[in-house]
């Protein structure tokens, strides 16, 4: 999945242009790590892991993956106090339980 939207000669452009120029909007049905399934704590921290190298792939000028703006919102999304991907890990770590 390429979290970017591209433009002809690899361009990027911010969502807040697309919604001025009405050329496109935030898909809002882009996966998100709160969006993860109840899982084994090992696995829930492994896919913590995947999400925090996505968001870095997201950030990083010149990557096909750029678009800072679903970086952020994976940030977001793992650090939620309710629903957040490390708080379900973290929790799940406390509570001694097997699944997170």
């Amino acid at each position: 999945m390429v979290c970017g939207l591209g433009l002809p000669n690899n361009r990027h452009v911010s969502f807040e242009l697309l919604f001025q120029e009405g050329a496109g909007a935030v898909n809002p049905d882009a996966p998100l790590p709160e969006d993860e399934p109840i899982l084994p704590v090992a696995e829930l921290a492994d896919k913590g892991c995947w999400w925090l190298e996505k968001k870095a792939r997201c950030e990083e000028v010149g990557n096909p993956e750029y678009d800072p703006d679903y970086g952020k919102r994976i940030m977001y999304s793992m650090i939620d106090l309710q629903k957040g991907l490390l708080y379900r890990l973290r929790r799940a770590l406390y509570s001694g339980a097997s699944m997170g």
